[in-house]
């Protein structure tokens, strides 16, 4: 394939419309055009320039170059000139997605010249998009001390919390929970157990320097100060660790009958409930999943997954952005089915129901969106595959 990125074609394409092209651009136009079937089916799905205006807003929060490039890479291959209805039918679908992008994407660097004809659009529309909305997540917890008083932590003021026998706790000026290990050694071991909500995330640097960003509706069990052999937590949930290394204390994380064992390393867990298998993603170091006295190790870039059954499995190349996307601020599908993407969308925007109108679809989702959006603008996002949605209160219902 030509090595053209999405915003030069779009401008192209955006010249063309204007019959602004110089020769030498209609030439690499063309060119491009006649690569393949797919990329005249991206050009004609783009002859309404409505389709420029209406998308723009929504697509600004699409990574529009990752799209690009993952959606060509599932259509550059097929070669077939014919295909069952099923399966054209999200071949059109993913050809209007990419079209919508390359448009997107130059509209994004020429937006103020057209704000004026995006009011246009609002005002002739006025039931565009999708009318209720919620908020997305934010730094909320409440944290549970070992005598049993709690503390709200989204509420509680900056600076020393507590001091407890060994540590100090301090919620630090950016919202962050920070234990610092005193000089004096604890006593007896203690735990404090972390909580977020649906709807919040939270981050603790634990007393022996090891980082931990806890997901929405997690859970996060462990000793103010480290003492012993080991430095064992309990999740449930998902967070993502980066582990201060000790050789001669090994970090373990129990997710109920499974155990991460860790020297130092920086991985995932995702263990939640809703989800068909607990995932354990190594980005860095090394760790080892033990279940039921059997162990298996893993290497960076791998991920291992145990089922509801019991059954393990190992992935040798995983999908490492879509694993940590959600600690970097992102939610990132990569032909995900609706109800796993909703299962995420659900924990983060405290969605208290989600329901499903007519047959669910069967279409896969791509992407990468902010999770810093509200939930309306995400849906509107992937309405673009052509499945809609509609807010009550708390419940987001999936239409056909």
């Amino acid at each position: 394939m030509m090595a053209m990125d999405y915003s030069k074609i779009g401008g192209l394409i955006i010249k063309y419309y204007n019959e602004e092209l110089s020769e030498a651009e209609d030439k690499e136009l063309k060119d491009w055009l006649n690569l393949s079937e797919e990329n005249r089916l991206v050009f004609e799905s783009l002859a309404d320039p409505s389709i420029m205006i209406s998308k723009l807003e929504m697509l600004e929060r699409v990574d529009k170059q990752a799209e690009w490039e993952k959606i060509l890479g599932q259509i550059a291959p097929r070669k077939e000139v014919q295909m069952t209805r099923t399966r054209w039918g999200r071949y059109v679908a993913a050809a209007a997605i990419v079209g919508a992008m390359v448009i997107g994407g130059y509209l994004w660097l020429h937006r103020s010249s057209l704000s004026s004809r995006k009011e246009i659009v609002k005002q002739e529309d006025p039931a565009n998009g999708i009318k209720n909305d919620i908020p997305p997540g934010g730094n909320k917890a409440i944290l549970k001390l070992a005598n049993g008083n709690t503390i709200v932590l989204d509420s509680a003021h900056n600076g020393m919390l507590y001091h407890q026998d060994g540590a100090s706790i301090e919620k630090k000026s950016d919202g962050k929970l920070a234990y610092k290990a005193l000089h004096e050694k604890a006593t007896e071991i203690q735990f404090n157990t972390l909580s977020t909500p649906r709807g919040g995330q939270y981050f603790v640097e634990l007393s022996d320097g090891s980082k931990v960003w806890l997901n929405a509706a997690s859970s996060l069990r462990y000793p103010v100060s480290f003492t012993g052999k080991d430095r064992l937590i309990e999740l449930s949930g998902e967070a993502y660790f980066e582990v201060a290394k000790n050789k001669v204390m090994p970090f373990h994380v129990k997710v109920k009958d499974v155990t991460v064992e860790v020297l130092g390393t920086h991985f995932n867990v995702n263990a939640y409930d809703d989800e068909d298998a607990m995932k354990t993603t190594l980005l860095e170091g090394a760790v080892r999943i033990v279940k039921e006295n059997a162990g298996t190790l893993m290497k960076p870039g791998q991920q291992v997954q145990v089922n509801k059954n019991g059954n393990v499995k190992l992935i040798t190349e995983a999908d490492m952005e879509q694993a940590v996307a959600w600690k970097n601020g992102n939610f990132q599908f990569n032909s995900n089915d609706i109800e796993t993407v909703m299962r995420q969308l659900a924990r983060w925007y405290d969605v208290g129901k989600v329901v499903y109108e007519g047959k669910k679809t069967a279409h896969s989702f791509s992407g990468t969106i902010s999770r810093e959006y509200n939930a309306s603008d995400v849906l509107k996002i992937l309405e673009l595959s052509n499945v809609h949605f509609r807010i009550e209160g708390k419940t987001i219902i999936v239409m056909q």
